[in-house]
């Protein structure tokens, strides 16, 4: 009869607690000869562990353990802040007022005062209180790399001239445009050797409408003195508006430029080639627009955000082959895809096409045959018609952007009509598509775009 062995395997834990337990001091007279094993790491190892997080969570629970080690993780936890809310921008701005210690340690600053997703009607603060808050820290944000103002409108010049000669490492600065006039001699047109600027018009509603198509307005010449003269070496260059925007601007300078480091660049709903009927102005602005393309070979994000059958904007690139080798991400129309040199590159691509019908979900389908490699893939939707579709059908909807794309990881949607609808089960998506991660949902957040 054949012999049996039976082994007991005793749970680690034990040893784990006992292990870490010899850190730990059972007296005060060993405290100070027992350091734990956290506080005996070496400071370059912390900074190490700083710097190769990917959550925000990690490093300040680590931060958390000793005084030691809040003061070695301080750089990394505060070098990005993002204020979203009116309370954020209270509270951090004042705070960073009194520790200008922390101050010193920012990086990157996005201040979203009144953001509509998180301001309840009747409890906006006063931007102007927010835009002197920062100004006057600004002498303590010695390591600032970046700054985003996003409020409704454009904030004082006293805050751009202070961050420009107090924030020696400032190399990329934005701003919101709302409804007051733009000022041509703004300090924010002051700034040299940029590597990011944007300037995005903000739109509050869509009332506007009512009045027809607002007149066209030309950027300041400073602004282009700026961006052609003294920032030779941009690499990221946003000019957005999301249609419909409240402000149309002439923007065809813009295609006049060239950055040999540029790698993303985004341009809204303006106008960027004649809207009127004479064939060789509109010519020479459609060629002018592709040329810009295919001399910038760096590219790697392209964004346009232009409104559907617009006359102002050109309806597709017309590049040689050579062009756009290195672009990766590409948010816009469904129209331009057939443009593309090289849609095999593509790994992420937001369709701002709305599928509004049964019959618009074929050409994205059709569309996406080319593009084998992409990764992240978000689509705008309008459900109203699906009221006609059995439950089955609607399900079933989204199957043919997975089936058209073999290495899909992400998938999001974005409803502009319907707060929750029909998928199929995310378990039977992933038998269909074991490389896929997540399927997301959302409702479309823009105020420019809701009815």
């Amino acid at each position: 009869m054949p012999s049996r062995t039976f082994s007991i395997t005793t749970s680690p834990l034990p040893k784990l607690k006992q292990y870490f337990k010899q850190g730990q001091p059972q007296t005060p007279a060993v405290a100070s000869q027992t350091p734990s094993y956290i506080e005996a790491l070496p400071s370059h190892v912390v900074h190490e562990i700083g710097v190769q997080c990917e959550s925000l969570c990690d490093v300040l629970s680590l931060s958390l353990c000793s005084s030691r080690m809040r003061s070695l993780l301080a750089p990394y936890l505060y070098s990005n802040v993002e204020l979203k809310t009116n309370k954020q921008c209270k509270s951090t701005l004042v705070f960073l007022s009194k520790h200008p210690e922390i101050a010193r340690y920012v990086r990157r600053l996005v201040v979203s005062p009144n953001k509509l997703e998180w301001t309840v009607p009747g409890e906006e603060i006063h931007e102007g209180l927010v835009a002197d808050l920062i100004t006057r820290i600004s002498p303590n944000l010695r390591s600032l790399e970046t700054f985003l103002w996003e409020g409704w409108e454009m904030p004082t010049d006293d805050l751009w001239a202070s961050l420009r000669k107090s924030c020696p490492r400032l190399k990329g600065v934005g701003s919101t445009i709302g409804l007051n006039p733009l000022n041509p001699a703004s300090e924010l047109f002051n700034f040299s050797d940029l590597r990011q600027f944007s300037l995005s018009v903000k739109s509050r509603s869509v009332d506007w409408l009512a009045n027809g198509p607002p007149k066209t307005e030309k950027l300041p010449r400073r602004l282009w003195e700026m961006l052609f003269e003294r920032c030779p070496r941009l690499e990221e260059l946003s000019l957005s508006a999301v249609a419909p925007a409240h402000r149309l601007f002439d923007v065809r300078t813009v295609v006049l430029g060239r950055w040999s480091r540029l790698k993303s660049i985004t341009l809204g709903d303006m106008v960027l080639q004649s809207g009127s009927k004479d064939d060789n102005s509109s010519v020479t602005d459609y060629q002018a627009f592709s040329k810009f393309f295919a001399t910038h070979p760096r590219l790697k994000h392209i964004a346009l955000q232009q409104a559907v059958g617009s006359p102002t904007f050109p309806s597709s690139f017309a590049l040689p082959f050579s062009a756009l080798t290195r672009l990766e991400s590409f948010h816009g129309p469904l129209k331009y895809l057939r443009s593309i040199p090289h849609p095999e590159n593509i790994r992420h691509l937001t369709l701002t096409s709305l599928h509004h019908a049964t019959s618009s979900f074929n050409p994205t389908f059709n569309a996406l045959q080319d593009f084998p490699n992409i990764e992240t893939l978000s689509v705008w939707v309008d459900l109203s018609f699906t009221g006609q579709l059995n439950m089955q059908d609607e399900s079933q909807l989204f199957t043919p952007f997975l089936m058209a794309c073999p290495v899909l990881r992400h998938l999001n949607i974005m409803c502009f009509t319907r707060p929750t609808f029909r998928v199929v089960s995310p378990f039977c998506y992933i038998l269909l598509h074991p490389s896929l991660i997540a399927i997301t949902e959302g409702i479309f957040s823009s105020t420019a775009q809701r009815p």
